[in-house]
């Protein structure tokens, strides 16, 4: 079985979403517990390091809970699919710094997301903007050794198989792969995961496992994201051990992060993503 983290995605969400507060020393102590081998971070409650000893003390405090951080989501200015080339251009350039976070941390993969729809631009338009962006991109991770993931999903500009294969092949580098999300491809496919899984196998760079009923969350609190219900394994109408199964057969062979977005319980999601995962050996 595949390596498999916990992301602190879901325990900022559910912050913002239902007004919870979560300790990190909490999460790790609990990822700990359900052994899990490592922790997909973001910024938790404060900015991400910015020197090089600040980055490795990071890494110090996560392999104090014998946890890896195999994977960074970015945080990045600008606009990766705007037409103004300054938005394009700052955003290249703050990807930089979040590959450089991610040598320093040990981290081998790097998601990335496309930003949403701007007013009264085509989002075809838009998503070739993309191309361009994450062209720039991929050749400063390959400088890196490094890979970047893209997340499609249905709040962002790039929210269809469509767009996602037009970008990774007009990018046609190993270096710029996709975060299969089990969530938002089951809404983008219309519930057909597997044939969506059928037409990017070889180009998967990281997976995030959640059940999904093929809706999307809408909640009205400000700073929640309306993107796909991302529900604890068994809660959804998913066949996840199907989907679990053709994954492996496509031969991939990263990590697994259980993923709790904007979930009213994270602990428990977590908890029951990784006894599915356990289970299935």
């Amino acid at each position: 079985m595949w390596p498999i983290c916990l992301g602190l995605n879901g325990f900022t969400s559910a912050e913002v979403a239902y007004g919870v507060r979560f300790r990190l020393d909490e999460i790790l102590a609990h990822a700990h517990d359900l052994h899990y081998d490592g922790i997909e971070i973001i910024p938790f409650h404060e900015p991400y390091p910015t020197t090089a000893k600040g980055q490795r003390e990071l890494k110090s405090l996560y392999e104090g809970y014998e946890l890896a951080i195999p994977a960074l989501q970015s945080q990045t200015r600008g606009h990766a699919s705007s037409p103004e080339q300054g938005q394009r251009d700052d955003y290249v350039e703050s990807m930089m710094f979040n590959l450089e976070l991610a040598y320093n941390v040990e981290a081998g993969v790097v998601g990335v997301w496309s930003g949403g729809h701007l007013p009264g631009v085509e989002l075809g338009e838009q998503a070739r903007w993309a191309l361009d962006t994450y062209a720039r991109c991929t050749e400063l991770a390959e400088e890196a050794g490094l890979t970047l993931a893209l997340e499609p999903e249905p709040v962002q500009v790039v929210d269809s198989l469509e767009d996602l294969l037009m970008v990774l092949d007009g990018v046609g580098s190993t270096a710029l792969t996709m975060i299969f999300d089990f969530a938002h491809v089951n809404v983008l496919s219309g519930e057909r995961p597997l044939d969506f899984l059928a037409a990017v196998s070889g180009r998967i760079g990281h997976v995030h496992l959640t059940d999904n009923d093929g809706e999307q969350l809408f909640l009205d609190v400000k700073g929640t994201s309306s993107t796909s219900t991302h529900l604890a394994v068994g809660d959804g109408n998913m066949d996840m051990k199907a989907l679990v199964g053709a994954l492996r057969e496509t031969g991939y062979a990263g990590w697994v992060q259980v993923d709790v977005w904007e979930n009213p319980d994270p602990y428990r999601a977590s908890r029951l993503g990784k006894l599915f995962l356990d289970e299935l050996g």
